[in-house]
């Protein structure tokens, strides 16, 4: 009986492992610049998993860069916003399992 339990111990804590290992390297990221090229510092940036509705929002950096990463593969829609400019969405963004989409605006 401890043999069985110890088997089941081991498999559950492997499937954790694997379950967290398909995330590790799935990411969405990108660059926010103006029309003439101008890196956006500080601009809003809103990932949308579109299955579950799940939100994730962060700024950009001072280089105009984001990352969303550890993500679940599916569908998503990603905006941007910023005080004095339109807020642009992009959607149709698929991430597959350990890739990183890059989504530019």
């Amino acid at each position: 009986m401890a043999s069985k339990q110890i088997v089941l111990y081991f498999l559950a804590g492997f499937c954790v492992v694997q379950a967290t290992a398909q995330t590790t390297s799935t990411e969405v990221l990108g660059t926010v610049t103006d029309i003439s090229g101008a890196v956006i510092p500080s601009a809003k940036v809103t990932l949308l998993r579109v299955g579950t509705g799940e939100r994730r929002i962060e700024a950009t950096d001072s280089g105009g860069n984001y990352s969303f990463p550890l993500i679940e593969i599916g569908d998503y829609t990603v905006s941007v916003e910023m005080s004095g400019f339109k807020t642009e969405t992009k959607t149709g963004i698929t991430v597959e399992l350990q890739q990183k989409a890059r989504v530019n605006f």
